[in-house]
């Protein structure tokens, strides 16, 4: 769901704290919601993150939870990508994750950057069990996302989590080690300082 949001956004805070594993990524997406328009596409992202957060929970009361958000989005208008979200989130509330993985691939194949569907992705194979997918995702969303993101290392993070979950533990340490290079060296390039 590439669009221009302001990255001070609770919406992108709320994101990027999903994709890094910090945080409080469910408050901020419900104070993305509460900050938004009613109707508004900035309310739909919310509700769209903040039903994905809940379903990526393994707590069953959460789980019911989005099931409550996503009924309050099947009566919000949607554009096209985030009609895919909704029915990816639709087909886990269903009960089938493998399902959503490939909706969510489907939004991957046309958006290979798109930072939910990779995270929650990402988090549906882990729950399922599935190293191999989760590489394959991973290798074919670094391909297509642009370096100087402020997201590429967690990006880079989940490809090493992925190469690590499939085994191959001397790539997953080298990746891991250049994803934490990665914001430290866009902190030093905010600086000025570009060539430490």
């Amino acid at each position: 769901m590439k669009r221009d949001i302001p990255s001070n956004s609770a919406y992108r805070r709320a994101l990027h704290d999903f994709l890094t594993a910090r945080g409080e990524p469910l408050a901020l997406a419900r104070e993305a919601g509460r900050a938004a328009q009613p109707g508004s596409p900035e309310m739909v992202d919310a509700r769209l993150l903040e039903a994905s957060l809940l379903l990526c929970s393994r707590d069953k009361r959460d789980f019911e939870a989005a099931g409550w958000v996503y009924a309050e989005l099947a009566s919000l208008e949607k554009n096209s990508m985030q009609r895919q979200h909704a029915a990816a989130i639709r087909i886990a509330v269903d009960g089938d994750y493998a399902g959503a993985c490939r909706a969510y691939d489907a939004i991957l194949q046309d958006n290979p950057a798109d930072e939910l569907a990779l995270g929650v992705a990402h988090v549906f194979d882990c729950l399922l069990g599935n190293p191999e997918a989760l590489r394959a995702r991973a290798t074919r969303a670094l391909a297509a996302w642009q370096p100087d993101s402020p997201t590429y290392h967690a990006a880079l993070s989940l490809y090493a989590f992925a190469l690590q979950e499939c085994g191959d533990y001397t790539a997953a340490e080298e990746v891991a080690r250049r994803a934490a290079r990665h914001p430290a060296a866009h902190a030093r390039r905010r600086r000025g300082h570009f060539f430490r």
